[in-house]
């Protein structure tokens, strides 16, 4: 697996700037520069200021934002990873995944959701949601108060299918890169029998205990296909509970600190009427969650599955 880049999309709050340390760790680990990306755009207020007066505010704006931005990468650079800061302009939505189309090479963006109250109960900001659904490359989504460093057992959100192949193999990757335990979960409706993830069921298995085995094994022979017979494999039922709270419950179960999952984009319309398993996963969960598209997925992507040698303790 290979980043070249790690790039951090801030709004300079103090919020933002926790995640900065966690940017800094998988820039050492995969010896990735790291970019500290902000994106401006003047408050619809100061077109109705007099010129001069706008000027200020903007000269007071920008100092301001040099500072933080200096204080970004002196944050990350005492972390031990290079780093170097960026500034865009316009719609936060699209200037970010412009900014990585046109930088090139194999990046990652890591994102930081707050989590006070009313923002767990309601969605997503519109910024990190917008991006989790349309992203071509991979998301790490950290939560303020998560804490930074190496993860030491990984949780991959599998649904079991021939097209989540590749999603199972770039987490185990990545899990062998931090040299971290990984345990696969899969989420299943018991109610009728049907999985939420849209594998088919055999007729003949009513309990939860047989749908757990069931996929138990499927999970374990999948798993070993991929070279990773030493990992645990685990099922979990989920009940009524939609799949991002019951995955949610099952990281925090089995002391997860990094939850892989693939993610399938989706227009605006289609999370509306279908909702988002990511999107709750994220809303729901304390742990860090590293988001795969499809598009970084693909199997010609030669550069994902390179392995990388642990940094050594200086």
């Amino acid at each position: 697996m290979k980043f070249d880049q790690i790039i951090v999309a801030t709004d300079l709050s103090e919020a933002a700037r926790e995640g900065y340390p966690h940017a800094a760790s998988w820039g050492r680990q995969f010896g990735a520069k790291v970019v500290v990306l902000y994106c401006e755009s003047d408050p619809e207020l100061l077109a109705a200021m007099p010129v001069d007066n706008a000027e200020r505010v903007r000269s007071k704006a920008a100092a301001k934002r040099d500072e933080r931005l200096a204080q970004a990468k002196s944050d990350i650079t005492a972390y031990g990873a290079e780093c170097e800061c960026a500034i865009v302009g316009g719609d936060p939505k699209e200037a970010i995944a412009e900014y990585i189309e046109q930088r090139g090479g194999s990046s990652m963006l890591v994102m930081t959701k707050h989590t006070s109250l009313l923002e767990r109960i309601t969605k997503l900001g519109s910024t990190t949601a917008r991006l989790l659904r349309t992203s071509k490359v991979p998301v790490l989504v950290v939560h303020t108060g998560d804490s930074p460093g190496s993860p030491t057992h990984v949780m991959i959100a599998h649904d079991v299918t021939e097209g989540s192949a590749d999603g199972l193999q770039a987490a185990l990757d990545l899990s062998a890169a931090w040299e971290a335990e990984v345990t696969a979960v899969h989420a299943v409706d018991r109610q009728g029998a049907v999985s939420l993830f849209g594998a088919d069921l055999p007729a003949d298995l009513p309990s939860a205990e047989e749908l757990v085995g069931y996929y138990q094994k499927i999970l374990v022979e999948q798993m070993a296909q991929k070279g990773a017979q030493h990992h645990k494999a685990k099922a979990k039922v989920a009940g009524e509970m939609p799949v991002g709270e019951a995955l949610a419950g099952a990281a925090q179960q089995i002391r997860a600190d990094l939850i892989c999952i693939p993610s399938v984009s989706r227009n605006s319309l289609e999370v509306v009427l279908l909702g988002s398993t990511t999107e709750r996963l994220v809303t729901h969960t304390h742990v860090p969650v590293f988001v795969m598209p499809q598009e970084w997925l693909a199997p010609d992507d030669v550069d994902r599955v390179i392995p990388v040698e642990p940094p050594q303790a200086s």
